[in-house]
């Protein structure tokens, strides 16, 4: 699988350790997938699974992903 990430992201399997860098589309394991980590990137749109010709052209103009909107901090 092909994705593209807004943040850096170290994807842990029972076996191997995956990196990502910001800004970064990397071919991965689809075991990366399953993990908790990479469910909630996708949900809050910090990584883009590249599965389509508008993804892939997302990710070739390297817009952000979460269209320059960022989660402002947990309160403490």
């Amino acid at each position: 699988m092909r994705i593209r990430s807004d943040r850096t992201f170290l994807f842990k399997g029972d076996d191997e350790e995956i990196t990502i860098k910001a800004g970064e589309t990397k071919d991965v394991p689809d075991w990366v997938a399953k993990t908790d980590l990479f469910k909630l990137a996708q949900k809050d749109k910090t990584v883009l699974v590249i599965s389509t010709k508008k993804d892939k052209k997302k990710a070739e103009n390297d817009e952000s992903l979460n269209n320059g909107f960022t989660q402002p901090p947990a309160e403490k």
